[in-house]
C-alpha cells in the first residue's frame, strides 16, 4: 500500500486518511479495497464509511463498495431550445388552433428537421415553441440547421399546417 500513499488523492493517490482507514480492514481485504479507492476514486468519507459498514455487518468489500459507488448522484444533462415563430402568418395560423392540434402539429413538423426526433419533446404555442432532449445526437443536429433552429422549426410547422 505504501507506494500509493501521497498527500491528496486522485488518480494512483490513496491519501493517508484514507488508508488510516483502510487499515481497519482485515488483511486479506485491503487489497481488494485499495484497488477499489483507486479504481472509483473513493473520498476519504467514503473509505470511512467502507470500513465502518465492514467492521459493523462483515458484508463483503465488494458488495459495500457497489453500494457505495451506486449512491452517488449522477448528472443528466438536458439540452433546451426555447424559441419563436418567426413568421406572422404562421403564428396566426396556429392561434387558431387548438393545444392538441399544436402538438400534432409539431410531431409532424419535427422529423423534417432532424432524424433523431424521436428523441425530442416539443411544445408549440401560437408564437413560441420548446424543444427538449437529453440527446447529445439531437442536440447537434438542431444546433446544426442552417439559418438556426427558428427559421427551420418555423419553416418546418408551416409545412405541417
Amino acid at each position: 500500500m505504501r507506494h500509493v500513499l501521497h498527500w491528496g488523492h486522485g488518480g494512483a493517490r490513496v491519501s493517508f486518511t484514507a488508508a488510516s482507514h483502510l487499515v481497519r480492514l482485515g488483511p486479506s481485504q485491503i487489497d481488494e479495497a485499495l484497488h477499489a479507492v483507486v479504481e472509483h476514486q473513493l473520498t476519504s468519507k467514503e473509505v470511512e464509511e467502507l470500513a465502518q459498514v465492514y467492521q459493523r455487518t462483515g458484508h463483503s468489500v465488494g458488495q459495500i463498495i457497489s453500494d457505495i459507488v451506486g449512491r452517488r448522484p449522477t448528472i443528466e444533462r438536458v439540452f433546451v431550445f426555447a424559441g419563436a415563430i418567426v413568421d406572422d402568418a404562421v403564428s396566426l395560423a396556429l392561434g387558431a388552433m387548438t393545444q392538441w392540434e399544436r402538438d400534432k402539429c409539431i410531431a409532424r413538423a419535427l422529423p423534417q428537421v432532424t432524424k433523431d426526433h424521436a428523441y425530442i419533446d416539443a411544445e408549440l404555442g401560437q408564437r413560441k415553441f420548446t424543444l427538449v432532449t437529453r440527446s447529445d445526437a439531437a442536440a447537434i443536429q438542431l444546433r446544426a440547421l442552417p439559418g438556426g433552429f427558428e427559421d427551420a422549426i418555423t419553416e418546418a410547422v408551416r409545412n405541417a399546417l
